[in-house]
């Protein structure tokens, strides 16, 4: 079955139009399987018990007309794409067809083959794109309700649109109270110009993040007149009414009161070794959060170059379409034969960069998808691991003979493991796959070899090829999430992110990487022969 076969189920009434459909995939080569019914409660039946990856829906049924047949089929499978197909040219119409849950809008008679499985495969990506962001906002909710530190959102005018539960119990103000309401009810009023001041300044600035407690100590105004000791963090995000300011609040009340129990008894040990605790704890989190800024960062410029050469061929398209229109209907209108293969030409180079773009989007979606589920392995067993790297090297003799590369293992026979082997070929697929695009050139071909020798209850592993090596000032930083040299090549820098996640994680050991420009690189794991976990 070819990679671009999709799972297309077709509910129309009309079994003209049906067999029409077909013709059309027929027409195109498209070996697309699809599952026709006539109405839709008998595609609500099917779905049931069946999967598919779209659902081509005409909006006349014997049991369902219009509108409404959209968001019945949504409610019934909320996760597939819906692409409408229907004989009303009406754009209105489409565009609330799409508000109410469709991908997209197609009229009868309208496109061919190649155009029907073109749309439907962009309704796939947008329906999975839609569902990235819907689980992403659902985790930054969970987040936000969850968090100790108060969070308070403001719009330009310094007006309240979001409150969590911690900054309820904070100021003791129910969020329905705070909502619209200025943010100087939060304040002591001889505060409020001075926090008016440093949200203007840093509006005008180009830092990410403002700490206010920098510049004085902050106090928070609680709803029955109590000053609250704080420390606020605020950050920026742009939005459609212009930045929207995020605070983060801190109620630092009993660190004052333990530093000043500190200088009070600056003598005791223990209240030393306690405020560094406390001090590296931040330290720990202020590195989780910086962490995650890189990889949002790095994820977000990623996918953004495909989108944007999407986007800009797309708008070209646009343009020049609209251009012929209207040669076309002015009067007296038309075009020589030249200017037409012209436009076609123009027409399906655009088309290739789209469909490259999105395909190139679609492959960075599921590296990322993979980071994120480093744990999802396949489960914990216990295996021969000279077994495991026999169908390792098998399962890649055609992309060895492919490269030009010999692949050697050296394993003792029967030498067993209690641990995840799914975690581990993966790690290894990755530092096979890493090794074709770093270690050898285009022209070139080499020898990668596994290594594994055992100690007492450690298993080491060494994965070694004999390529251009790894620049030295290159090599502190293989494993870091986005770090490549081959960027221009269209690799997203995570293969050895994952390699170490996954040893660090699942497998319990640890990994380091020993290289030489000119000679080679070597990767040595070390796992313990039972899993941890």
């Amino acid at each position: 079955m070819r990679d671009d076969v999709i799972r297309v189920l077709m509910v129309e009434d009309d079994v003209a139009d049906a067999r029409l459909v077909r013709e059309f995939f027929r027409m195109a080569d498209d070996a697309s399987p699809i599952e026709h019914v006539r109405c839709l409660a008998d595609a609500v039946a099917w779905l049931d018990t069946h999967g598919c990856d779209v659902i081509l829906l005409d909006l006349s049924l014997p049991d369902s007309v219009g509108i409404e047949t959209i968001k019945r089929m949504s409610r019934a499978a909320p996760h597939l794409p819906i692409v409408v197909l229907t004989g009303l040219d009406d754009p209105d119409f489409a565009l609330l067809a799409v508000e109410c849950g469709a991908q997209d809008y197609l009229v009868k008679g309208q496109g061919d083959g190649r155009v029907l499985h073109r749309v439907l495969r962009y309704a796939i990506l947008r329906k999975q794109f839609e569902e990235y962001a819907r689980l992403a906002g659902a985790r930054v909710k969970s987040i936000i309700e969850l968090a100790h530190d108060a969070i308070v959102a403001l719009t330009p005018d310094q007006r309240i649109v979001l409150v969590n539960p911690a900054a309820e119990r904070l100021f003791g103000w129910p969020a329905s109270l705070l909502l619209g309401r200025p943010i100087d009810v939060l304040i002591p009023e001889r505060f409020r110009q001075r926090h008016r001041d440093h949200v203007a300044a840093f509006a005008r600035t180009e830092e990410g993040s403002l700490n206010l407690s920098r510049r004085g100590e902050l106090y928070g105004l609680a709803r029955d007149g109590r000053e609250i000791p704080v420390e606020i963090t605020i950050s920026r995000t742009p939005s459609p009414e212009g930045l929207l300011f995020t605070a983060i609040i801190r109620d630092v009340t009993e660190r004052k009161r333990a530093e000043a129990e500190l200088r009070a008894a600056k003598d005791s040990a223990e209240r030393a070794l306690a405020e560094l605790e406390r001090t590296q704890a931040r330290l720990v989190q202020a590195e989780k959060l910086s962490a995650l800024g890189q990889l949002v960062a790095g994820v977000a410029h990623e996918v953004n170059t495909p989108i944007g050469n999407a986007l800009t061929s797309a708008s070209f398209l646009g343009d020049r379409t609209a251009a012929l229109r209207a040669r076309l209907t002015a009067p007296g209108g038309g075009f020589r034969r030249s200017e037409l293969d012209a436009y076609l030409g123009e027409v399906e180079e655009a088309a290739g960069i789209v469909h490259d773009a999105m395909e190139r989007a679609g492959r960075l979606v599921q590296v990322f998808k993979q980071t994120g589920n480093v744990q999802a392995d396949g489960g914990r067993r216990v295996f021969a691991l000279d077994r495991l790297l026999e169908e390792f090297a098998g399962a890649n003799r055609g992309a060895l003979d492919a490269h030009g590369v010999t692949l050697e293992i050296n394993c003792p026979p029967g030498l067993g493991m209690d641990s995840h082997p799914g975690a581990l070929s993966q790690v290894l697929s990755n530092l096979l796959a890493n090794a074709f695009q770093h270690a050898f050139g285009a022209e070139r071909g080499g020898r990668v070899s596994v290594t594994v020798s055992r100690d007492i209850d450690q298993i080491h592993i060494c994965f070694a090829d004999d390529g251009v090596g790894i620049a030295m000032d290159d090599l502190p930083k293989v494993f870091e999430p986005f770090f490549t040299t081959r960027r221009h090549a269209g690799s997203p820098g995570l293969g050895l992110n994952i390699v170490f996640n996954l040893v660090n994680g699942p497998l319990g050991g640890q990994v380091t990487i020993i290289s030489t420009p000119g000679v080679g690189t070597s990767v040595l794991m070390e796992l313990p022969r039972v899993a941890a976990g």
